[in-house]
């Protein structure tokens, strides 16, 4: 008896196992945007560190002054500076953080969730141009997010994952552009290109 409930339980683990993978593949943007939550998710109350608080000082300059947004000066390297002389990025990631803060707060859940979106954006896209060249995409996007740079700058509030979310989408256009002889994916792709 004992061993026929033992059988019976493996018997309904394994269909378990076999129902929830096969629901996963046949979903696999779902499946890849719950990955990314499940594997950020736990970082979303990390507090400010490294180059994040220069992040939000700028975004906190966009809120005030949308069109001056290095028009302050930081004490970053133990001297008073320009931010245009600290801060060598491009100012993209200061208004969608200013944006994101406007509607959710300044919190570090709030900034820190504001940024998944492009960490899901960068995993889909990876996806989606691994339909092209593989085929085992879905391998792929996970390989990707698991590679621990991809993990550790996704939990920051620096301009890294905003940039490559751009960039994988860009030669996702681009590529299906080509293939389909299509200028407005081309032309899609270009503008992406610059906003990387």
């Amino acid at each position: 008896m004992k061993n026929r409930m033992t059988a019976q339980a493996l018997w309904f683990g394994e269909k378990l196992v076999d129902n929830l993978l096969h629901w996963f593949t046949v979903r696999p943007k779902l499946t890849l945007t719950l990955a990314v939550f499940v594997a950020l998710g736990p970082f979303i109350t990390k507090p400010f560190n490294i180059d994040d608080p220069m992040s939000i000082w700028a975004a906190q300059q966009v809120q005030a002054h949308p069109f001056d947004f290095y028009g302050y000066k930081i004490n970053w390297f133990g001297s008073v500076s320009p931010m245009s002389v600290v801060s060598t990025n491009p100012p993209l990631v200061y208004y969608y953080l200013a944006l994101a803060a406007a509607v959710l707060g300044w919190s570090e859940p709030a900034l820190h969730f504001a940024l998944l979106l492009p960490a899901v954006a960068v995993i889909l896209g990876t996806y989606r141009l691994a339909l092209h060249f593989c085929g085992r995409p879905l391998l792929a996007a996970c390989t990707t997010l698991f590679t621990p740079a991809f993990l550790v700058c996704s939990t920051t509030l620096m301009c890294d994952t905003l940039m490559v979310a751009f960039w994988v989408w860009a030669v996702v256009l681009w590529v299906e552009g080509l293939e389909r002889d299509d200028i407005w994916r081309l032309a899609s792709s270009g503008v992406l290109m610059m906003l990387a």
